[in-house]
């Protein structure tokens, strides 16, 4: 597979990324990153399906991160699902 230049950028951010920040940071860089990269390969008419396993990827990552929602959001859902 030949790498282009796009792709190397948002790998080479995914690896500094990894190295420059820690715990929920860090997560959230990866998750930001494989957006990103997912929309890259999706622009430049790549497989869709890579795009959409690197979505699910980050998905996964904040799910797992287990967050509090903001008050606000907290506020929207209905009575019985608190």
């Amino acid at each position: 597979m030949t790498v282009m230049v796009g792709e190397e950028f948002i790998i080479q951010r995914v690896q500094t990324g990894a190295k420059s920040a820690n715990g929920i940071e860090f997560e959230w860089k990866r998750v930001e990153y494989l957006q990103e990269l997912a929309e890259w390969l999706c622009y430049h008419e790549l497989p869709l399906q890579d795009s959409v396993d690197l979505l699910q990827w980050a998905v996964d990552i904040v799910l797992s991160l287990q967050i509090k929602p903001p008050p606000w959001l907290e506020a929207l859902r209905p009575e019985g699902d608190h």
